[in-house]
């Protein structure tokens, strides 16, 4: 009697979690510049350090893009629907990501070098990350400003908590999407973008979720 092999759920050797950190090294490269730039400090060195390593994970996030690349042969959820890597989420990422790094760059009287990489790592993960969660990071550049309030800060605690059990029960992407949603239109400033380019993302994951 001849064997038939039984059909594998999970590629061999954890193929499928070493795309994942592929699809994720642009913000891990700027989460490393970041724990560079705590040592460094306010140095002149800073600047040329930070660009370098936000330089690299831009580099890549465009490598991406090439025809037959990772964005056109994995157009689809990774990691249970956690990370979704196509077109849209790589073209929204690096946009993000620039829009942050300029918004945020090293000045005198600016943020730490060493916060503006983690900045730049935050807006990167958002398009390619489906999870909820990530959205609160922008919460501490929101505190404290004179439009802020109490009211809309529960507003998007609740969109973004709601969101998180749902991707439970729904559709992961479309709760992303609702909740990024909810937070573009409760914040104002740098962060309005890179969650707008979010919910576009999210919405574009929904063809790949379906």
């Amino acid at each position: 009697m001849r064997l038939v092999p039984a059909p594998q759920i999970a590629p061999p050797g954890h193929l499928d979690l070493h795309v994942v950190l592929v699809a994720l090294t642009p913000s891990l490269l700027c989460l490393a510049t970041a724990l560079a730039l705590v040592a460094i400090g306010r140095r002149r060195a800073a600047g040329f350090v930070g660009w370098t390593g936000l330089g690299a994970a831009w580099l890549l996030l465009a490598v991406f893009l090439k025809p037959g690349g990772i964005a056109s042969s994995l157009d689809a959820p990774l990691a249970q629907g956690w990370v979704v890597i196509g077109a849209w989420q790589i073209l929204a990422a690096l946009a993000a990501g620039a829009w942050a790094a300029f918004c945020w760059r090293p000045m005198p009287d600016g943020v730490p070098p060493a916060a503006w990489a983690l900045r730049v790592a935050v807006a990167m993960a958002l398009p390619i990350c489906v999870f909820p969660p990530l959205l609160l990071a922008c919460e501490p550049d929101l505190r404290g400003r004179p439009w802020q309030t109490d009211r809309w800060l529960q507003v998007r605690l609740v969109a973004v908590i709601g969101a998180s059990v749902a991707c439970w029960w729904i559709i992961a992407p479309l709760a992303m999407a609702i909740a990024a949603a909810v937070v573009a239109a409760t914040v104002s400033g740098p962060w309005r973008l890179p969650i707008a380019l979010a919910c576009l993302a999210a919405i574009a994951s929904l063809r790949a979720a379906l």
